[in-house]
């Protein structure tokens, strides 16, 4: 397989990728996607699908070799089971990894949706 880099309006840097999943567990539970080539992390879309006991703080990381930026997401309060859409600041280079962790609360569950679209002129694989 080859890498091949195409124009900057190719129907492959238009599309949305949605990566969505639960998260369940206590203390700092974490979710992970390995980035396949630039992309660009546009929004995350947190929802508590079961209610928690406490507040619980929902955390973003963008892990890129030894450095690690934070967006802290939203804190879901006890009891609760509204959601929370954020705009994202990311942005993965390939290799990079996006985490989204949860707090202490062992109780909640959570929905995660995350939007995200391919940088243009990314290197693909074809």
């Amino acid at each position: 397989m080859a890498l091949k880099s195409m124009a900057y309006d190719a129907p492959a840097y238009q599309a949305v990728l949605p990566l969505g999943f639960n998260m369940t567990g206590a203390n700092a539970a974490t979710a992970k996607f390995a980035a396949f080539t630039d992309t660009l992390v546009k929004s995350i879309t947190v929802k508590a699908t079961t209610a928690g006991t406490s507040n619980d703080v929902v955390t973003a990381y963008k892990y890129s070799g030894t450095a690690t930026t934070t967006q802290v997401l939203t804190t879901i309060g006890s009891g609760v089971v509204t959601g929370t859409n954020v705009v994202s600041t990311f942005t993965l280079a390939r290799g990079d990894v996006l985490g989204i962790v949860k707090g202490t609360d062992a109780t909640a569950v959570y929905g995660v949706g995350v939007e995200m679209v391919l940088v243009p002129t990314a290197d693909v694989t074809v």
